[in-house]
């Protein structure tokens, strides 16, 4: 028997993870993903430390919360390209550093 690498509790043989932690997990990316797009086009209600404060009970580490982040600067910034919706860029830009800065992402 061994340990799931999420967890850390006891699972079934040739397994890695819990159902419950992986899908747990995925949710997780999934909400810092929407709250990044929603925190930059100015409809978020959380703070971006308090939403750091919540990625632990996602099994979310800062590094792989930092890519998260990044990808979710990403869609904002396509969309924003191609779908013709009206943001400012200095609000984009102003804000993608905020997040930068609170997620202590580094090149």
């Amino acid at each position: 028997m061994g340990k799931c690498k999420l967890c850390g509790k006891d699972i079934g043989w040739f397994q890695r993870t819990h159902k419950e932690c992986k899908a747990k997990k995925l949710q997780g990316s999934e909400d810092l993903i929407n709250y990044t797009i929603s925190f930059i086009q100015l409809t978020a209600f959380e703070g971006p430390d308090r939403k750091k404060q919540d990625l632990s009970t996602y099994f979310i580490n800062e590094s792989e919360a930092s890519a998260i982040v990044l990808e979710g600067i990403g869609i904002t910034i396509y969309d924003m390209l191609n779908n013709s919706k009206f943001m400012s860029v200095s609000n984009v830009y102003n804000r993608s550093i905020f997040l930068v800065d609170i997620f202590n992402i580094t090149s």
